[in-house]
């Protein structure tokens, strides 16, 4: 079978780089411009050969009154030309309740022609999992690349976004990233090819037509000959080693990043010997698949983020998207509980009582003062019958709290208490303390107070149990 040249180049690449297989089920992105209706028509040249199922998808933005559904009738006569199954949807991006929804997605000020992408983007994947599409594939090619690429250097992007339109991202494929508008049309021509011609691409209000009309233009009259295939190039180059950086990152994230089920912790001390941008990544992965943060992290964030953790004194936190990153000695947290506050009220009866906080619980008991017990468990602290019949607080210490600890005379700070005993950061956050007559009489598993010292001449005493993990 005699495929044209670009039919030929674009098969030889999907083997080469194994982006379809044979019988796929595949959604084409078909805007009825020149660059879709092409590679609609090339697919058709290899379908035989692939036994692909298509569908075409064509969405009307109604941003252009008249063009619009001249565009959409156009692909839809393709679809009944080439006997293939059509989908369509118009957004109406005009309508401010639709406008509002899309850029509620977005951090930043989005432009018309960045949610236009968005509400595509968003309605293609909605049709591959309706009809289970395995690729949705687009008419990006190597100009689109050169384009992106220029704009973002001009604009300031990192190694991923001088990466440029990555050829594969989920279910998107863009098997025509290599192919050079030239190429394309030759191909129209030589076919007699119709399309849709949208004039707003040559409106240089748009940055990305006046890099495409002007700036790449001057650098070829400069001598650039090759100027969009170059950059192209680079931008391949660049999405290896940024594959290449994000398997290194995820190796990086095995060995220094614990996650609890409340909080993600992160070893600050292996963190500092890793190189910047290996830190700055692990940070953006944090942030986007631990803590579920979508907004985007600025390179002044992630810069203020390593200073903290590089120079900051243990018990200080740092509070980004309304999540408080606390250092502690070793290592840095970000907890789903850091804010939570303990508060419960109660008497101290004689029948046995337990108040459950979170994951642990507090168990008070009227036992024999023959008893035995394991005083040397800080879990258990014993008191005087005087308790009985007294309002009891457990509560998150605060502060300015203080107690005088059992055995010295002189009142200290809780927080002194709790860093002196080596109390790790995240649980010191909403570490419990228990009151009775507005003074701590103990800090559960730290120490106790001076305060209701079992009296040896009474047969009585009150035992009170802070058990880890018990809570309802």
């Amino acid at each position: 079978m005699k495929w044209s040249p670009l039919a030929e180049k674009i098969h030889q690449s999907l083997v080469r780089n194994a982006l379809l297989k044979e019988k796929d089920k595949i959604l084409l992105a078909v805007s009825g411009g020149m660059d879709s209706v092409v590679m609609l028509h090339v697919f058709m040249e290899l379908q035989p050969r692939w036994n692909w199922e298509l569908i075409i998808g064509h969405i009307n933005h109604g941003l252009r009154p008249g063009q619009d559904e001249k565009e959409s009738r156009l692909c839809r006569e393709l679809a009944e030309t080439k006997f293939l199954k059509y989908v369509e949807e118009t957004i109406n991006l005009q309508d401010p309740l639709t406008l509002l929804e899309y850029s509620k997605e977005s951090s930043q000020n989005p432009s018309m022609e960045s949610l236009a992408r968005k509400s595509r983007y968003k309605t293609f994947l909605k049709w591959s999992k309706e009809f289970n599409c395995v690729a949705i594939c687009t008419a990006h090619h190597a100009n689109d690349q050169a384009e992106t690429v220029l704009y973002r250097m001009l604009t300031g992007s990192g190694i991923k976004g001088l990466s440029g339109i990555p050829g594969l991202r989920g279910p998107y494929k863009r098997p025509f990233l290599s192919i050079l508008k030239s190429e394309i049309e030759t191909y129209s021509r030589e076919y007699k090819l119709k399309y849709f011609d949208d004039q707003s691409n040559l409106d240089k209000k748009f940055i990305r037509n006046k890099i495409r009309h002007d700036v790449i233009p001057g650098l070829i009259k400069m001598g650039f000959d090759q100027s969009e295939k170059a950059l192209s190039d680079s931008a391949r180059s660049l999405e290896e080693a940024s594959l290449a950086l994000d398997h290194y990152v995820e190796l990086e994230i095995k060995k220094i990043l614990k996650l609890n089920e409340n909080c993600v912790e992160l070893n600050s001390k292996s963190f500092q010997t890793l190189p910047i941008l290996v830190r700055k990544r692990i940070l953006q992965a944090v942030y986007a698949m631990h803590l579920n943060v979508q907004q985007h992290l600025s390179e002044k964030q992630l810069e203020q983020m390593i200073l903290f953790i590089t120079n900051s004194d243990v018990g200080n936190k740092m509070t980004l998207f309304d999540l408080d990153l606390i250092k502690s000695r070793d290592k840095v947290i970000w907890s789903a509980e850091q804010n939570e506050k303990i508060y419960k009220s109660f008497i101290c009866l004689p029948d046995h009582i337990e108040i459950p906080h979170s994951k642990n619980s507090l168990v008070i008991d009227l036992i024999s003062r023959q008893s035995e017990l394991k005083i040397s468990d800080n879990n258990i602290a014993v008191f005087s019958t005087d308790l009985m019949k007294k309002e009891l607080i457990l509560r998150s210490w605060e502060k300015g709290d203080k107690m005088k600890v059992f055995g010295k005379g002189k009142e200290k700070k809780v927080s002194d208490i709790l860093k002196d005993e080596k109390i790790d950061t995240l649980i010191k956050q909403r570490y419990p303390i228990l009151l009775c007559e507005n003074k701590i009489i103990w800090i559960p598993g730290v120490k106790r107070s001076n305060s209701y010292v079992v009296n040896y001449d009474k047969d009585k005493i009150i035992k009170i149990t802070y058990k880890h993990g018990a809570g309802k």
